[in-house]
């Protein structure tokens, strides 16, 4: 989706968000922010919508980046 690979970079820069993504609520698209807690103060932060594109706030907790197999 358009609109979350536009905004990711700006997203991600809010503490605490640890990633987006691309989901649905029913049928309408929305852009997932995925975030370790979601506190009042970070709901505040995110925005209701990217590029006319409503956002979801997932909790996901603490991400951890694996390394590759290789």
């Amino acid at each position: 989706m358009a609109a979350r690979a536009r905004y990711h970079e700006t997203l991600t820069r809010i503490a605490g968000v640890v990633g987006t993504g691309v989901g649905r609520v029913g049928i309408r698209p929305v852009v997932q922010v995925y975030v370790q807690r979601a506190t009042r103060a970070l709901r505040r932060a995110v925005p209701t919508q990217v590029g006319g594109v409503p956002t979801q706030i997932v909790t996901v907790g603490r991400v951890i980046a694996l390394g590759c197999g290789g």
